[in-house]
């Protein structure tokens, strides 16, 4: 589950003598390259070696690198209130450059390939590079291919930790097959500047707990199998006494869900509970996370996405993911198509709409009508790969598990990049939430 859309295809090792990786012992190898020349020339950062922008110096025995260029679009559309804000656009380009590092870590305990990358999205009033690590299992021979998470710090100086677990994780297959499914298990934390902290821990099917530290306090959040869900919110509120806020979440009834605000911990008498009946805006028995990639054969690529060198065509791999959030009115889904040929993964296309049901800010009220949501943000990205090259300082021989390492390039930073943005809006509803429930404070 969450933002992966990586594979690599069985004809993969019938490119062995194109490109090589790291490690191994005497014979063969020397200088080679795809051409065209790659565009990034200047060596990767490494957020786990050196402070960002220090230069990322190879291993012995040198590293395959990738460079890879594309677009986004982030676009913001509001509901209500009416007259309705416009619509708000912002466009970017990225830019990444990658460096493969067989037999990395130990990332929470385990050695895999690492795929250290620095990218930079340059927006018209704001550039950000981030630095990750994201760390893959091959197999031996046949079998899945599995991300078990990564770890990023950006140039705001937040740092996101991300581990997929048991049942979680699968980006590709060897041999390719018809598709694949994950869970939604995985551990989430995030450290911020001022000195916050996140940590999240998905289960299987997408419920979850959550705390969030902050100066004004700690924030508690536990979603429910059944969509039910509760929430403790530090807020005072003056003369009761209370410590906090709690939020209920009940299993909707009639199509109704009564969202319900109630003191923590005041003096007697206890205030009321403030119940808003909101309309329905998921399912009885909802789904709370899915996660489903089908190998669709083969397709054109996308004009412009890859350099010509990568071909016209490739298998599309799609993968679909939806996640939903009945504490705080999110809901996700997300369609990303990968374009797999026989260099590996060149080409990536993600449209993510996100939907905000909950309006904390209180513009509109405090919920939507019915199933319309209050504001949809949509992401769209198209990334490719423009160059892959070798760079070693003695000749070597590759396994084969280096070889399928170096001719994947890694198009799992996009999704990562798309998790942050995701995470930072799951933020924005905590920190506005908080607002809400000072503003409140009669009770």
């Amino acid at each position: 589950m969450r933002f992966r859309g990586f594979a690599v295809a069985a004809l993969m090792l019938a490119a062995i003598s194109a490109i090589a990786a790291c490690g191994g012992g005497g014979g063969g190898g020397g200088n080679g390259a795809i051409n065209p020349p790659p565009p990034v020339a200047s060596p990767s950062p490494s957020p786990s070696v050196s402070p960002m922008g220090s230069p990322f110096v190879c291993p012995s025995g040198g590293c395959t690198s990738f460079a890879l260029a594309g677009t986004s679009t982030q676009r913001t559309t509001r509901t209500f209130p009416t007259p309705t804000p416009p619509v708000q656009v912002i466009n970017s380009t990225v830019g990444q450059s990658i460096n493969v590092i067989p037999s990395a870590g130990p990332f929470h305990g385990q050695i895999a390939t690492d795929y250290k990358t620095a990218e930079t999205d340059t927006a018209p009033l704001q550039i950000i590079t981030t630095n990750t690590d994201n760390y893959i299992l091959f197999p031996a021979s046949t079998g899945n291919i599995v991300n078990i998470g990564y770890h990023s710090t950006d140039s705001n100086s937040v740092v996101m930790d991300v581990q997929y677990l048991a049942g979680n994780g699968i980006i590709g297959q060897i041999p390719l097959g018809a598709g694949w499914v994950n869970n939604a298990s995985s551990i989430i934390s995030e450290s911020d500047p001022d000195g916050t902290t996140i940590a999240q821990t998905i289960n299987p099917d997408g419920s979850y707990s959550l705390t969030k530290t902050e100066v004004a306090g700690t924030t508690t959040a536990t979603l429910n199998s059944d969509g039910s869900g509760t929430a403790i919110v530090p807020v005072l509120f003056f003369g009761s006494g209370t410590t906090g806020s709690k939020i209920t979440v009940p299993v909707q009834s009639k199509g109704t869900i009564n969202y319900t605000i109630s003191a923590v911990g005041a003096l007697p008498p206890t205030p009321a509970p403030i119940v808003i009946p909101v309309p329905a805006w998921y399912s009885s028995s909802p789904k709370l996370a899915g996660d489903k990639s089908t190998n669709l054969g083969v397709q054109a690529i996308p004009a412009g996405c890859v350099a010509p060198a990568f071909g016209s065509s490739g298998v599309d791999l799609r993968q679909q993911e939806t996640q939903l959030d009945t504490i705080f009115g999110l809901l996700d889904n997300e369609t990303t198509d990968t374009w797999v040929t026989s260099v590996g993964p060149v080409c990536q296309r993600i449209s993510d709409t996100l939907d905000i049901f909950y309006d904390f800010t209180g513009q509109s009220g405090f919920a939507a009508l019915g199933n319309v949501p209050i504001q949809t943000d949509v992401f769209t990205e198209l990334i490719g790969v423009r160059a892959a090259a070798r760079s070693s300082s003695k000749a070597h021989t590759l396994t084969a598990n280096e070889a399928r390492a170096s001719l994947a390039p890694q198009l799992v930073l996009a999704q990562a990049r798309l998790e942050r943005w995701r995470f930072a809006v799951l933020k924005g509803q905590l920190t506005h939430l908080h607002e809400y429930l000072q503003r409140r404070n009669h009770l």
